[in-house]
């Protein structure tokens, strides 16, 4: 690492400047000075104070270029004017000012970090094009969408607490986002979250549904406390919670599923009646491998111990203690949660303020005078990267423009060849990976873009063919196994959908895993060859099994499209399965049995406690929605809590993903609700598709947005790249949007084509910023480097494929129309 230093210099001060050993302490001659006016006048004067090396009052730009670090909280700035001019910014902490706008942040491209907490920004739209931020946080400001950052590729950690946020609609694009706090807005839905989210709090909302949340396959920590929650789902699909909080609601009901759950839940200042089955088998199933549930007693006040965790209530209200306290002489810290440090999740031995590594909440930290240790840090002689938050990070990781290589299990960076699945790839000794031409150890390999070897054979390997890298994702093959690589170059692990098929992945190596497979209590079933979660009727070798639309495999007295069934305690089937079950089918009738009933064209249900069920049913791994008053079975499209949802008109199931409807065709979302505007499918987050206001699907047409062309195809999907529309040819950048006035590199990148003011790719003669070009008619390829004959005259072009005019090339003199003289 001598050769680069890798670092984040702590926002303590007012601002970091960071200088190579080898740098000069003044500007170089000639070095340009940035104007003043071009930034804020209370910015400049920090920035001038702080950054000016020479002493000359002026900010020039190489004194700029060594900003990276910045901390402006709390100076009273009301604009950040002129960052762009910090062309290295990396850390920004802008937090407690009087912000209203963020318009001039778009081009700090190496942001990675930026608070922006407690201000007055109501617009985002000054942050679309920070596409290497990985941590924003938002709260106390005025934000009721997020719309603006659906295209921050790398944005992990979001923190929306204390806005205006009364819709999660336009969550649903922040794909990559794993961290999301909504604490205290105004939400009384979250139907539309992004799927990857490990962490969710929305304290202190409206909310009244919670249903949606059963499909955040990989989420560890739910908070959604101090809500109208009424009823809680089945939590049986989040296998890798471990905490839950769901205190001060309006909880009366509890659904089945907790003898598969794994984690704490805590149900205090609730409606539930602890006498009853419900509650007593949730306590039961919990109570088991150091996990419970929680269920303080109405009024409390002083010390609570509960769910093995100690707390302290400083009222019989139920506020309890957090952060540090003195009581009765000794001096206690509490997390945000209330719990007592060192009762909770082990740690270090159960110390919480020593040194050296920790684990909380299934993530590695590493620990210096009872502080995270954030940023590189070599550890036993090799250098890790932890985020803010002190995390430990693995996978692909880019720093200041930078990729480098973690190792998923151990964290540790990776130097020099490295193979993931097939694709090889090249890091630096300081860890950084290479792109294009390279010569090592006296060879020469090519790397593409994204650092797959393309060209060369690597020490022991065989020649580079990868297309993969931190940009790629897809099936690899590797240590004999099957692995989905994710974009960041780790492996899924835990359930895949893809495709609309589940996966299941080796939750300690990620490897692919078929056959008979028991997750969180529950049998599944996956295709020996495709590793294909089935559903429905399955033969394994003349015996019979049934597995539910969601996978699980049945055990006991069953009722299958209306004839009972009876299975072992191993699945098999005790008699004779249906004629159609070779086919898979599963039916496609009105759930009739356990509870369904049909009298004069009205379909209900009826549940064990003999009353008619409401609202949204749950019923074999299947959703139903029955009227709230009648509890009538519901069909065809349906409005509820805001969202609509189709209801298959024969069965009345909740349909997902793509429905077509009198004509028209819409996307159904995995929790069912319709997708409205711009969205990905759940199988699918590079292609863009457009929904009008009614859910129709735009297809074959161009759609005005923000200030920006779009073209839907014949499928609706976005445009991206060349396409050819109405006979020409228009270039999309990776947004979709359309390019204007622009120059595009050839694939080849030995020549450029050009798309004028309309977006269409021009050929011929062409006059542009001054200078002559041209186009071939085939496909739109400048001439470039030499002399080309054109309608009988000859021409030379350079290397910009600009053509000469008024010179002398190597002796052969062209006039002033360009044309050699002769």
């Amino acid at each position: 690492m001598a050769n680069k230093t890798k670092r984040i210099l702590s926002a303590a001060c007012i601002l970091a400047v960071i200088l190579s050993a080898a740098a000069p302490a003044v500007s170089a001659a000639g070095d340009d000075i940035i104007k003043s006016r071009n930034f804020d006048r209370d910015l400049f004067e920090i920035l001038l104070e702080e950054a000016d090396a020479d002493g000359d009052g002026e900010l020039s730009e190489y004194e700029a270029s060594q900003i990276q670090s910045l901390n402006l909280s709390g100076m009273g700035l009301t604009s950040l004017e002129g960052l762009e001019y910090l062309p290295n910014l990396s850390y920004l902490d802008a937090s407690d000012n009087d912000l209203s706008s963020v318009s001039s942040m778009g081009d700090c491209e190496y942001l990675t970090y930026l608070d922006l907490s407690d201000n007055d920004i109501s617009n985002l739209s000054g942050l679309n094009r920070l596409e290497n931020l990985e941590e924003l946080d938002l709260s106390g400001n005025r934000v009721s969408s997020v719309s603006s950052l659906k295209h921050l590729d790398y944005l992990e950690s979001l923190d929306l607490s204390d806005n205006r946020m009364s819709s999660s609609s336009s969550l649903s694009s922040l794909e990559s986002v794993t961290h999301l706090v909504l604490d205290h807005n105004s939400l009384r839905e979250i139907d539309n979250l992004p799927g990857n989210l490990v962490y969710l709090s929305a304290r202190g909302n409206e909310i009244t549904d919670m249903r949606s949340v059963v499909y955040l396959r990989d989420l560890e920590t739910l908070d959604l406390s101090d809500n109208r929650i009424v009823e809680v789902p089945d939590m049986s699909r989040l296998e890798y919670l471990q905490n839950c909080y769901l205190d001060h609601n309006e909880i009366e009901y509890l659904n089945g599923g907790w003898e598969q759950a794994d984690c704490t839940v805590n149900l205090s200042y609730n409606l539930l009646d602890t006498s009853s089955d419900e509650v007593k088998d949730a306590v039961s199933a919990l109570s088991k491998d150091g996990n419970s549930v929680i269920i303080l007693p109405q009024r409390m006040e002083g010390w609570q111990y509960a769910g093995n965790k100690t707390y302290y209530f400083l009222d019989d209200e139920g506020t309890y203690a957090t952060g540090t306290r003195t009581i009765d002489g000794q001096s206690y810290t509490f997390d945000q949660y209330g719990v007592l440090n060192g009762s909770g999740q082990a740690d270090n031995g159960g110390q919480t303020d020593g040194n050296g590594w920790v684990t909380e909440g299934g993530s590695k930290y590493y620990r210096e005078n009872g502080q995270n240790v954030t940023g590189w840090k070599i550890i036993s002689g090799s250098y890790y990267y932890f985020d803010s938050t002190g995390k430990m990070l693995t996978g692909w990781q880019k720093y200041n423009g930078t990729w480098y290589y973690l190792d998923p299990q151990t964290g540790v960076m990776k130097t020099g060849w490295l193979q993931l699945g097939n694709t090889w790839y090249y890091l630096q000794s300081w860890g950084g990976m290479v792109t294009g031409n390279q010569t090592i150890d006296g060879k020469s390999y090519t790397f593409n873009a994204s650092g797959a070897l393309t060209q060369g054979t690597p020490p022991g390997g065989s020649s580079g063919t990868g297309t993969g890298g931190p940009t790629g994702s897809g099936w690899v093959t590797a240590d004999g196994g099957k692995y989905y690589q994710k974009e960041d170059g780790s492996y899924q692990k835990g359930w895949l959908l893809l495709n609309g098929s589940y996966y299941y992945l080796d939750p300690s190596t990620g490897a692919m895993k078929t056959g008979w497979q028991q997750v969180g209590g529950t049998w599944y079933y996956l295709d020996p060859s495709t590793g294909i979660m089935k559903t429905g009727w399955l033969n394994l070798n003349g015996i019979w099994y049934y597995l539910l639309s969601w996978g699980g495999m049945v055990t006991g007295n069953q009722t299958i499209d209306g004839v009972s069934y009876n299975f072992n305690s191993n699945g098999s089937l005790n008699g004779t399965p249906p004629a159609n079950a070779g086919s898979g089918s599963s039916g496609s009738q009105f759930p009739s049995g356990n509870g369904w009933t049909t009298e004069n064209g009205v379909t209900t249900y009826t549940g064990s406690n003999g009353q008619k069920a409401t609202g949204w049913l749950l019923y074999e791994g299947s959703y139903y929605y029955l009227d709230p008053s009648s509890g009538a079975l519901q069909t065809g499209w349906k409005q509820v809590s805001g969202s609509w949802y189709y209801l298959d008109p024969q069965t009345g199931k909740m349909r997902t993903g793509w429905v077509e409807v009198g004509g028209q065709k819409y996307y159904l979302r995995s929790w069912g609700g319709m997708a409205v505007g711009w969205f990905h499918t759940d199988d699918d987050s590079k292609t863009w598709y457009v929904s009008k206001a009614s859910g129709e699907l735009m297809t074959s047409q161009w759609y005005y947005y923000k200030n920006e062309y779009y073209y839907l195809g014949a499928d609706g999907a976005a445009a991206s790249g060349w396409a050819q529309i109405d006979g020409k040819w228009y270039y999309f950048n990776a947004d979709a949007a359309m390019q204007k006035n622009a120059w595009i590199p050839t694939y080849q990148g030995d020549s450029w084509c050009y798309v004028g003011s309309d977006g269409a790719m021009v050929t011929g003669w062409n006059y542009i910023g001054g200078k002559w070009y041209f186009m071939r008619q085939s496909d739109g390829y400048c001439l470039v480097n030499g002399w080309y004959t054109i309608d009988g005259k000859t021409y030379y072009f350079y290397k910009d494929a600009s053509m000469a005019v008024n010179t002398t090339i190597n002796g052969y003199q062209v006039g002033a129309d360009g044309a050699w003289i002769q």
